[in-house]
């Protein structure tokens, strides 16, 4: 009877580890299951993205005339592009390396390509991807850029004891009609005097759209600000702010990008792509042909701001 008891015994505590052992299979089977969907489904993403952007871009390069067009992503994945080619990584990838999830398009080889810059001031919060691309043949312009209104932190600096000048530089095209010229009206000439200036206030501007002229200006005033008011190249309905290295440029750049994004309108602070200027404390503003006096007004509220 003992030895029966036992044996029952032995057999329950067997069928225990083995429910036990089953369980411990099931739950790791579920984890490793979703894992791999997971993970396929992020791949399924970044291949699908880069498949209708490889499209788009395809669709912009055969379609007559000029063209702009603007492909808004929410998931906030990442565009590499090449000539040829699209690689799309998620936010924690590394874009250095191929992606496994890419897509090629025809190359256009009579399209000269403007390929994106990289951005130097991490946008905070929620990002959503920005592709744009516009083609006015032979040039094709391709930007990719993350999307963010909320504020960033800037850098402390205190200009109120420095000599508050700014030599406007306005490098825009000159409108339609003009024949050229020292003095002839750029595009941006209405809104600068209109929207800019007048909101400096007692602060002394000097106004040139001669690049020579304003290259002198800056080598014998190395104290002043030089704001340069260009067109976007790339058509952009955002705004690009080109800054030195300078602390106090990152400084007007953040403000400057703050100070739009309260005005529900999105702004990128870059490196500038050249040193084309002696001015340590520089802004080149790149504005699209949306919301300009909006922009400009905006910008001189900025060096207000910055002079406080």
């Amino acid at each position: 009877m003992l030895k029966v008891f036992k044996q029952k015994k032995g057999m329950r505590e067997l069928y225990k580890m083995l429910i036990e052992l089953l369980l411990a299979l099931m739950v790791m089977s579920s984890a490793i299951w979703y894992g791999v969907s997971v993970g396929t489904g992020m791949r399924l993403i970044k291949e699908k993205a880069a498949r209708d952007v490889a499209l788009t871009v395809e669709s912009v390069e055969a379609a007559p005339g000029s063209v702009f067009f603007s492909y808004a992503d929410t998931m906030g994945l990442k565009y590499k592009f090449s000539r040829n080619t699209v690689d799309v990584y998620s936010g924690g990838e590394d874009t250095s390396a191929p992606s496994s999830a890419f897509y090629f398009y025809p190359e256009d080889t009579a399209l000269k390509f403007t390929l994106p810059g990289e951005a130097v001031a991490p946008q905070q919060g929620q990002k959503k991807t920005v592709v744009s691309m516009k083609k006015n043949s032979p040039e094709f312009f391709i930007n990719s850029y993350d999307l963010s209104l909320e504020a960033m932190n800037c850098e402390k600096i205190n200009a109120s004891g420095d000599l508050q000048k700014v030599i406007i530089y306005d490098s825009g095209p000159k409108k339609e009609g003009s024949a050229g010229g020292a003095g002839v009206p750029s595009v941006f000439y209405d809104e600068i005097h209109q929207s800019l200036i007048p909101k400096l206030g007692i602060i002394e501007s000097q106004y040139d759209t001669d690049k020579d002229r304003v290259k002198s200006i800056v080598l014998q005033d190395q104290k002043s600000i030089l704001l340069e008011i260009a067109d976007s190249p790339g058509g952009d309905t955002d705004v690009k702010l080109y800054i030195s290295s300078d602390k106090k440029s990152r400084a007007l750049g953040c403000i400057t990008r703050n100070l739009l994004a309260k005005n529900r309108i999105s702004a990128t602070v870059l490196a500038e792509r050249y040193y084309d200027f002696a001015s340590p404390v520089r802004m080149k503003a790149e504005i699209g042909s949306l919301n300009r006096e909006l922009i400009i007004g905006t910008i001189g509220d900025a060096v207000n701001e910055y002079f406080k």
